[in-house]
């Protein structure tokens, strides 16, 4: 009985950090990737629709358009960032913002490299304000 109440609270810690993940903004891999004196650029776009607010009636919806980058810094750490435009609306409620800019800052770190398992733990911090 003790094994399936422990089966039971590994596969709900599971499904509880998956869902925290699935609305986390895309970061990529949590570990430094760019490499020392390198740099990447790409564009990244997010939609959010008809999406419940908690604690009462609502939906909210944004789109956000980023270009983003990264800058190694050395080989365990590389700099993000992004730049662009956002807009979000609520209802009800009419909270209806204009577009507007948007622009995010972080940073990537390996924490621990592992070659012969090729295993890397690392860690990503970052905030995005719009």
């Amino acid at each position: 009985m003790r094994k399936s109440y422990s089966v039971g609270i590994a596969t709900a810690i599971l499904i509880g950090w998956a869902a925290l993940t699935a609305e986390a903004a895309p970061i990529g891999v949590p570990v430094a990737m760019t490499g020392a004196g390198k740099a990447t650029v790409g564009v990244e776009v997010n939609v959010i629709a008809d999406r419940d607010l908690t604690g009462g009636p609502g939906e909210a919806e944004s789109t956000q358009v980023f270009a983003k980058g990264t800058i190694g810094v050395e080989n365990r750490l590389d700099l993000l960032f992004r730049l662009g435009f956002a807009d979000y609306a609520v209802d009800p409620g009419g909270l209806d913002t204009d577009v507007g800019p948007a622009f995010g800052v972080g940073l990537r770190t390996t924490w621990a490299t592992f070659p012969q398992s090729k295993v890397r733990i690392g860690s990503v911090f970052q905030t995005t304000r719009v």
